[in-house]
């Protein structure tokens, strides 16, 4: 009965063998040839042939204020572009030693997306009086037309002026 079973199982090991061998020699006879693929490149559905670089995009506006509370900035996206704003930088202060500073920052218009951020004090003199303040704040927004923000002082003397500079960084798409 072990002969028989051995006997079996040697009979299909060789039978599988045997139909492997001729099966990988029949195949390999017969390769496939090449094919030549044509793509079409329409202006309905075009294909990049180039691969589009990063265009970086840095902006910086002088602002002032006198008698005021706040005073306003408005960058301008170029025209049939999207900017993407990753980094916004305040530094500046007043005359002021009790004033203390805010901004915020919106795209297109009065947007919904409104970021408000607190600045910190800078300890020395500037050149911008006796009170200097910064910001410098990762940021994720979008604009097609425009990015505006404020920078708002928190004390009730507003005679002395208060002077920023405001950048603001990112890509161009």
């Amino acid at each position: 009965m072990t002969k028989r079973i051995f006997a079996t199982r040697f009979g299909l090991v060789a039978l599988l063998s045997v139909s492997l061998f001729a099966s990988t020699a029949a195949f390999a006879g017969n390769a496939p040839s090449a094919a030549s693929v044509v793509v079409t490149n329409t202006a309905a559905n075009p294909v990049p042939v180039a691969v589009q670089k990063t265009q970086y995009y840095q902006a910086t506006q002088s602002v002032s204020c006198t008698n005021n509370d706040h005073v306003d900035f408005t960058f301008s996206v170029p025209s049939g572009k999207t900017l993407l704003v990753h980094n916004f930088n305040v530094f500046g202060g007043s005359f002021n030693p009790t004033d203390t500073f805010g901004a915020d920052i919106y795209p297109d218009n009065g947007s919904t997306s409104f970021l408000g951020f607190s600045m910190q004090p800078v300890l020395g003199y500037w050149g911008f009086g006796s009170s200097v303040w910064s910001l410098n704040q990762q940021i994720q927004m979008s604009a097609t037309q425009t990015v505006q923000g404020r920078i708002a002082r928190g004390s009730n003397n507003y005679a002395p002026a208060c002077n920023f500079f405001v950048t603001i960084s990112g890509e161009l798409m």
